[in-house]
C-alpha cells in the first residue's frame, strides 16, 4: 500500500525534479535532506550535510531519516538542523513526519545515498528537487564521500596523507572487526590475533570488542557491546569515551571518524581510497599486494587479502592513480592460500 502511495507521489511531483545549481542552493530559504540508506552510507550523507550546512548556515534544515540512525544524525549534525525519525512502515505515524514536511515549505530536497522509494517520496515534496540515484553513474573507485559532495555541488577535497599514531595515550580501545559483507569482516580466528597484536601495541589500554551476539560468541577475554536496533545512543557513548577505534570497513569505521576518534581501519579487497574522506586521523592496514587496486573479483568465498592484513598488520598509503582489477583472487577459491 505504502510504496504504491510512494510511487504515485513520485509521478505526481516529477515536474519538480530538475538540476539544481549554485544559484537555487543561494536563494533557496528551506532546505529538506532525506536519509534512508545503509548505515554506513547515511553517517556520510550527514558528514557532508554538516559540511554544506557550514557553507550555508543562513538557511532552515528539515532531515527526515530511521528511527536507527537519528542519534547519528543529531551527534554530526548538532542543533543545525531539526532532525526527525520517521517510521515509513506504519501509515498511521507518516501522517505527522508529512504534515511537518508539507509545512515547512521546502525550496530543495536532496536525497544523499537513498536510493528507494521512500526517499524520493519526501523529497517530492520540495519546490525543486534532485534524485541522488539518477544525478550520476559512478564507478565503483570513486570515492563514496566525494559523491555526494558533487551531488550536494560542493567543492571536491584531497585524501589524507600517512598518519602515524601515539601509543602512549591509548587507554580505550574500541574494537569494531565484523561486517554483513563476508569480504570486509574478519573471522573469529582473525579477530583473536588481531586482539593479541592491539594488547601488543596498546599494552595498558582496555579493549571493548563491538558485534552481535552470534558475531560475539565464543571471544573471550574482553568487555563488550552488543549491537541491536536501539543501541546507537549508547554506542556513541562508548565512542566518545574511546581513545582508538579499530575496525573493517563498516559503519562504525564511519561515525567513529565522523565524531573525531583517531582510527585504525582494517581493509581487505575495498580499496581505502573510495571510502576514507579528506579530513580523516586513520592508519590504514591492507595487504600490499593491493595497495592502490579495487579488487572487484566476482568470486570471493574466503577474504585471504583481509586474514593477510590482520596477519603482517602492515601499513599502506592511499594512491591518486587508484586501479580496479576484476581477475578472480586464487585465495578466495583456495581457502588459506595467501595473496603473492
Amino acid at each position: 500500500m505504502l510504496k504504491k502511495l510512494f510511487k504515485y507521489f513520485i509521478a505526481k511531483h516529477s515536474r519538480k525534479e530538475q538540476a539544481i545549481g549554485l544559484g537555487d542552493i543561494r536563494e533557496a530559504d528551506k532546505i529538506f535532506f532525506a536519509v534512508f540508506s545503509r548505515y554506513g552510507d547515511g553517517i556520510i550523507s550527514f558528514k557532508v550535510i554538516r559540511e554544506f550546512i557550514g557553507l550555508y548556515p543562513d538557511k532552515q534544515y528539515l532531515l527526515f531519516t530511521t528511527s536507527q540512525l537519528v542519534p547519528y544524525a543529531r551527534e554530526i549534525l548538532g542543533e543545525n538542523v531539526e532532525v526527525v525519525g520517521v517510521n515509513k512502515r506504519n501509515p498511521f505515524s507518516l501522517v505527522p513526519s508529512l504534515l511537518k514536511l508539507k509545512n515547512f515549505d521546502a525550496d530543495l530536497g536532496f536525497n544523499p545515498w537513498s536510493h528507494g522509494d521512500d526517499a524520493e517520496f519526501f523529497v517530492s515534496f520540495a519546490k525543486k528537487y534532485s534524485i541522488f540515484k539518477r544525478f550520476r553513474q559512478w564507478s565503483k573507485s570513486y570515492n563514496l564521500y566525494a559523491r555526494v559532495r558533487e551531488y550536494l555541488i560542493l567543492e571536491s577535497k584531497t585524501l589524507p596523507k600517512t598518519i602515524s599514531h601515539s601509543q602512549k595515550d591509548v587507554k580505550n580501545i574500541v574494537l569494531a572487526p565484523f561486517s554483513t559483507d563476508i569480504t570486509k569482516s574478519l573471522d573469529k580466528d582473525m579477530t583473536k590475533q588481531l586482539v593479541i597484536k592491539l594488547k601488543e601495541l596498546y599494552e595498558d589500554a582496555k579493549i571493548t570488542i563491538c558485534g552481535f551476539r552470534d558475531e560475539l560468541r565464543g571471544i573471550d577475554g574482553l568487555q563488550k557491546f552488543y549491537f541491536s536496533k536501539s543501541s546507537s545512543d549508547e554506542f556513541l557513548k562508548l565512542l566518545k569515551s574511546s581513545d582508538l577505534f579499530v575496525g573493517v570497513d563498516a559503519g562504525p569505521l564511519h561515525i567513529a571518524n565522523a565524531i573525531g576518534i583517531k582510527t585504525i581501519g582494517i581493509f581487505g579487497p575495498t580499496a581505502p581510497e573510495t571510502i576514507v574522506d579528506f579530513d580523516w586521523d586513520i592508519i590504514i592496514i591492507r595487504d600490499a599486494s593491493l595497495c592502490g587496486i579495487f579488487c572487484c573479483a566476482l568470486i570471493c568465498k574466503y577474504p585471504a587479502c583481509i586474514k593477510s592484513a590482520v596477519g603482517t598488520f602492515a601499513t599502506v598509503e592511499l594512491r591518486s592513480d587508484l586501479k580496479e582489477a576484476t581477475d578472480v583472487c586464487m585465495g578466495s577459491i583456495n581457502k588459506g592460500k595467501e595473496i603473492g
